[in-house]
């Protein structure tokens, strides 16, 4: 794969920057690019997971429908799973007082719904090997590298230099979130490594063939089914392909790629229908939105003030009083949602501003403090390292202040940078990649309101790395001035002055006869 990405459309020099960076310079610097990468995550694994497994379960439930998965071939949860986190335990008893939750089986198993299968089968598969659970983060660890080489083919497809696209491979290997996700049981290191490669395979256009289109929409219809926040990553990228490319050609790989991203997913949703849920993908998008950004919203409308626990009770207590044998729970929680999203636009914007910050700028300190089995309470980081009021007293709260300060400082000059990319990128008029990159942001950033940030920072930083790798493609070449155009020459006869003037007439021949 190396190979192929080190000269993508080039031969020889292919660099501006540096024109003695030929390709087999460029390959070696992949090659250390990825070992750099695999050998902080593996350090990582060391330090953290290799001594005790249990550190890298942060979502115990995944390990739990995993391992039913291989017991009975179901996509289940069962009575000694629980319920999941509390919102969805409280959805599940209304859903059960009006008869529509999902019923147990003889084995105790009901289907589930909440979640999306690809990373339990993931899971299941080492289990059914006989391998142990160390190898889901080495596999991980390889789909990080994996998602290295595919942002630095993203960036070499977009920009045709290689100096940019190592800049972005290298944000990439080296950034603390990415390498902290391989070594938790998470599923965002599978989608965000299904959504570059959906990207890499469809944004080019240069290099776009009916099979590659194809190929990456498969991708977006996995990632899907790995972050549920992915579904609509084919649509948005057909529109797309459409609006920089609009021709023939691209019409049929906007068509194929279309078509894939939407087969994956619409396929879970007519089992979810058949469960009992409808035709939805998940219910943890419905469940993140109503208790999550329509809370938000209801928190900032309330008068006097009310806290966030407040804020969820009333959307609770309003659930159980329309909740009714004839009406769908999740389908009254995505109206209600909707309905307060839509006719509050300001502080729903507040809310958007607010969680788009988070994604920019917030750490995922849990993380870290979960590899190495430590306990995080989060804190106001600034202020715990000014002045010392740590909430709790135990020496790695202030390591856990200075680690979240430094993780914002470093996501927040990557947000500054990036913006100022897309301000070059627009001076600079490279549209197609602007919108391609920008969109994609804007895409995230509204997917924050049915999905955590933390699941979403991954994406977000890599197309970070993309645009910021932009800064370092040379400018494009003053316009010359239009020539002007001839103007049309008047056809005048000239004529000397001789001939100006008309011939002298003759006079006529006599006729008669001589005087």
């Amino acid at each position: 794969m190396i190979r192929h990405l080190q000269g993508l459309g080039t031969t020889g020099p292919t660099n501006p920057i540096d024109p003695e960076l030929t390709r087999p310079a460029v390959g070696a610097w992949l090659v250390l690019i990825v070992t750099v990468a695999v050998a902080l995550r593996a350090l990582l694994f060391v330090l953290g997971p290799a001594l005790e497994m249990e550190r890298a379960a942060v979502d115990p439930s995944a390990l739990a429908l995993s391992h039913h998965m291989v017991e009975s071939g179901r996509f289940a949860r069962s009575f000694e799973d629980g319920h999941g986190p509390a919102t969805l335990a409280a959805v599940n008893l209304i859903r059960g007082q009006v008869g529509q939750l999902e019923p147990y089986d003889a084995h105790g198993l009901r289907p589930e719904t909440h979640d999306v299968p690809m990373y339990a089968a993931l899971l299941a598969a080492v289990e059914i090997a006989a391998l142990p659970q160390h190898v889901i983060l080495g596999l991980q660890a390889l789909l990080a590298a994996g998602t290295v080489l595919l942002v630095y083919g993203l960036a070499r497809r977009l920009f045709d230099a290689p100096m940019p696209a190592m800049l972005a491979a290298v944000l990439v290997a080296v950034h603390p979130v990415f390498i902290m996700a391989p070594n938790l049981l998470l599923p965002v290191s599978l989608a965000t490594f299904l959504l570059a490669a959906g990207l890499y395979l469809t944004a080019p256009k240069p290099t776009r063939t009916a099979w590659g289109s194809t190929f990456g929409g498969l991708a977006f219809g996995a990632a899907a089914l790995a972050a549920p926040f992915a579904v609509l990553a084919g649509p948005v990228m057909a529109v797309w392909m459409l609006l920089t490319s609009p021709r023939g050609r691209t019409l049929l790989a906007a068509g194929l790629m279309l078509i894939a991203s939407l087969v994956p997913p619409a396929v879970w949703m007519l089992r979810n229908h058949q469960a009992g849920l409808g035709f939805r993908l998940a219910g943890a998008p419905t469940i993140e939105a109503y208790f999550g950004a329509a809370a938000e919203v209801r928190q900032r409308l309330a008068e006097p003030p009310i806290t966030p626990a407040e804020a969820v009770n009333l959307q609770l207590a309003s659930l159980q009083e329309q909740a009714s044998v004839d009406h769908d729970v999740y389908a009254l929680m995505e109206h209600d949602a909707a309905r307060t999203l839509i006719d509050h636009p300001q502080q729903t914007a507040e809310v958007l501003a607010a969680r788009a910050a988070a994604l920019f700028t917030g750490a995922s300190t849990d993380w870290m403090y979960a590899v190495f089995g430590l306990t995080y309470e989060p804190t106001d980081p600034l202020r715990s390292v000014l002045t010392g009021d740590l909430t709790l007293s135990q020496q790695t709260d202030r390591a856990g202040a200075w680690l979240t300060l430094g993780q914002r400082m470093i996501n927040t000059a990557l947000a500054i940078v990036s913006l100022v990319a897309l301000v070059i990128l627009a001076w600079r008029r490279r549209f197609g990649a602007l919108l391609l990159l920008a969109g994609a942001l804007a895409y995230l950033v509204l997917a924050s309101l049915v999905t955590p940030t933390d699941l979403l920072r991954l994406p977000v930083i890599a197309i970070q790395a993309v645009l910021i790798a932009s800064l370092l493609t040379d400018p494009p070449p003053r316009r010359a001035p239009k020539p002007k155009k001839p103007r049309k020459k008047r056809i005048a006869r000239s004529f000397d002055k001789s001939t100006d003037e008309d011939p002298p007439e003759t006079a006529p021949a006599p006729t008669g006869r001589p005087i």
